[in-house]
């Protein structure tokens, strides 16, 4: 089964310390004292960004009676 993580453009900058991560959609952000600190702490923060705006692994918002699992789309439930 394909890798069902929605992709997010992360914009990383140095700062005096450490690196700043910024998902610009979103707004989430994050920071960590090294680069793979900040990635692991932003990938967090938008698993928890999805689970509070409900919304499932793909960005797309679950439907009343739709339990099947969609590959790669936000596709209606099928017959």
């Amino acid at each position: 089964m394909p890798d069902q993580r929605g992709a997010f453009r992360i914009l990383y900058t140095p700062d005096e310390g450490g690196y700043n991560a910024l998902e610009p959609v979103t707004g989430t952000t994050s920071w960590g004292q090294d680069f793979a600190e900040a990635k692991a702490l932003i990938t967090e923060a938008l698993e928890l960004y999805r689970a509070e705006a409900g919304l499932n692994k793909l960005g797309c918002a679950p439907r009343e009676g739709d339990i099947r699992r969609t590959r790669g789309s936000c596709a209606p439930p099928g017959p």
